[in-house]
């Protein structure tokens, strides 16, 4: 890996460890625009990457009690098939406007950060396991149509229809990224090359940068880095709109 890529690992990883999401928002236009990889090509090695990284930011989440699995599994097959299912139908998708949709995307991720939380850190919301499963499908298949996570849909979903806290959303739902993320990889098997090697030591190094995100979270303000990345992500999701309407 050469020193940019490790830096972009460092900083994928950073922000996953920090804010417990944002990983694959950032992977996808880091594989991109900075290391020239296809979309079709960045999209499962996204998934991949995030979906290793997430599932370590998950295991430090539930050795703290913050990781409700049996909200996790109502929740993930319908997601997981959804991610295979939406990896299967972008091949069918031109490239562009796979990034089109991611930049929607990431904008709509953006506004969610800068929005006011309508919900208490501590009070949890109601269950509903319908809106649970069909939320989850329609999550599971954006992440395997555009490489997303989903961790700024999946935490709501989490607080308003499987009655958790935020705490615990956020940690279950990097448990759920982990998993979901994987199934769509999966999905891309046989459909794109992928670069093993590289995909390897890249999420080598992202582990190490959640790990220094991790450290850091205890020290750093977290509505204000929020502010901060969701301005990023506006920037990111204008330059991809702007990039593909112009090509």
């Amino acid at each position: 890996m050469t020193l940019v890529s490790s830096i972009a690992a460092v900083l994928v990883g950073f922000s996953l460890g920090l804010l417990g999401g944002g990983g694959s928002i950032l992977t996808v236009p880091i594989l991109v625009y900075l290391l020239d990889y296809a979309p079709k090509t960045a999209i499962p090695v996204s998934l991949l990457i995030v979906g290793l990284g997430a599932l370590i930011g998950a295991v430090r989440h539930y050795f703290k009690g913050n990781v409700q699995l049996k909200a996790a599994f109502a929740f993930l097959p319908s997601a997981m098939i959804g991610a295979w299912i939406g990896a299967r139908i972008s091949q069918f998708i031109n490239p562009s406007l796979q990034m089109l949709l991611f930049a929607a995307l990431t904008i709509l991720a953006a506004v969610a950060m800068l929005k006011p939380q309508k919900y208490k850190p501590d009070q949890p919301g109601k269950k509903n396991l319908a809106v649970l499963v069909a939320s989850a499908f329609f999550v599971g298949i954006l992440t395997g149509l555009v490489g997303v996570g989903g961790g700024f849909m999946i935490v709501p979903v989490l607080v308003f229809f499987a009655g958790m806290t935020m705490l615990h959303a956020a940690g279950t739902s990097l448990f759920i990224i982990g998993l979901n993320s994987l199934s769509g990889f999966v999905g891309y098997l046989g459909l794109v090359e992928i670069p093993w090697n590289f995909a390897f030591m890249f999420s080598a190094v992202v582990v190490v940068g959640i790990l220094f995100g991790i450290k850091a979270s205890d020290h750093i303000d977290n509505n204000k880095l929020k502010k901060a990345f969701a301005g990023m992500l506006l920037v990111v999701g204008t330059f991809i709109i702007v990039k593909n309407l112009m090509s």
